[in-house]
């Protein structure tokens, strides 16, 4: 019976994943339809607890694409995700907090968020693929947000950010920026 069960799950896991996969295919086609298509696959991958597909819908719904523009809908999707420990999803949930945007806004929750999160990511070897969470804990330290204000600390996010934007800003098109960002917040460490 368990064998049957773990099977099951890994047959599920697997078209949870397929349906994922062309969900995002259906999405890069940046057409009014391919986003309708791609909100179709990702809701039956996300029915199959699939929390990138979750994160996808909320990103959907957030910007309209391909459902009507529904915000709080997206950030339901953010929420359903993070408890998955979906990464992405956690940054969407903890930046809510900051900004008390859905949420009462909450910086010491935020903090948290960025915490557990920079410390699942650097257990499995994935923090430099986030940078973003090292920006967000660098400007908490630097600025006194959810914790006590420590430049030192800030320093030792900020650096971490730089270098991780660094490593992949030719992957995405905002990375560049953000990497600036880092820098001069860096420079206010000094």
């Amino acid at each position: 019976m368990i064998k049957a069960d773990k099977e099951d799950f890994i047959m599920q896991k697997e078209r949870s994943d397929e349906l994922l996969n062309q969900g995002a295919k259906a999405y890069q086609s940046g057409t009014p339809e391919g986003f309708r298509t791609a909100v179709q696959f990702y809701r039956e991958s996300a029915s199959l607890g699939n929390g990138q597909a979750m994160t996808n819908l909320g990103y959907c719904y957030t910007y309209g694409r391909g459902v009507t523009k529904n915000p709080v809908e997206g950030f339901r999707y953010f929420v359903q995700a993070a408890k998955l420990g979906n990464p992405e999803a956690i940054m969407k949930v903890a930046d809510a907090y900051q900004r008390g945007q859905f949420v009462k806004k909450d910086e010491i929750r935020a903090f948290q968020f960025y915490r557990k999160l920079f410390q699942h990511l650097q257990e499995t070897g994935e923090l430099l693929d986030y940078p973003e969470v090292c920006l967000r804990l660098g400007r908490c330290y630097l600025e006194g947000k959810g914790t006590e204000a420590d430049p030192r600390q800030a320093r030792r996010f900020l650096v971490l950010a730089v270098h991780g934007y660094s490593l992949h800003e030719d992957q995405y098109f905002y990375y560049p920026k953000q990497r600036r960002q880092a820098e001069e917040l860096l420079r206010q460490c000094q």
